[in-house]
């Protein structure tokens, strides 16, 4: 899939490879120093070129699993992924997780990875997609509301950052 930023940019979402596990792994180290909002905080994400590629393997292996990067000119500036969960009575749902360069932010990025996402989703058999966010993560909210995503709940005290709780919402979407 390829779209034009608000920018002018071309980017292309495509499926990662295992080719792709170098630059993955640089893309998260410096998303991960840029923001709190990600799953791991600035100077967490220590994995390996191994263990990125292993990571990378898990998702090609697994066909409910997904994970795509934003590509503009060779340099991946996005991400999303989604792992499914477990067992039969589960397997018709995952979370969703999403990175974009802040150069980027504002910019169409995170709308694209998404509907990647929820057109993979859809071809494919997944029926609902879930993910937390922080409640003061407001960009990343607006973003997921206009892209349908609802609110079902609020988890307390869901982040520690620095010794300052954050509660984070539960939001998703139903893929019909």
């Amino acid at each position: 899939m390829e779209v034009t930023l608000k920018n002018g940019q071309k980017v292309k979402i495509r499926k990662v490879s295992l080719e792709d596990a170098e630059e993955l792994l640089a893309f998260y180290k410096r998303a991960t120093n840029e923001t709190t909002f990600l799953a791991y905080g600035p100077g967490e994400f220590n994995f390996t070129v191994e263990q990125e590629r292993e990571f990378i393997n898990g998702h090609l292996q697994n066909k409910k699993a997904l994970l795509a990067v934003a590509d503009c000119r060779g340099r991946i500036i996005g991400s999303v992924s989604f792992k499914p969960g477990l067992g039969t009575q589960f397997s018709h749902f995952g979370e969703m997780g999403i990175a974009v360069l802040q150069e980027f932010w504002g910019l169409g990025v995170g709308w694209a990875l998404i509907s990647y996402l929820k057109k993979w989703a859809k071809d494919n058999g997944v029926r609902k997609i879930n993910l937390n966010v922080r409640v003061d993560n407001k960009r990343a909210i607006s973003l997921y509301e206009k892209a349908g995503f609802t609110y079902e709940g609020r988890i307390s005290r869901h982040y520690l950052i620095n010794g300052v709780f954050y509660d984070s919402y539960i939001m998703g979407i139903e893929i019909d």
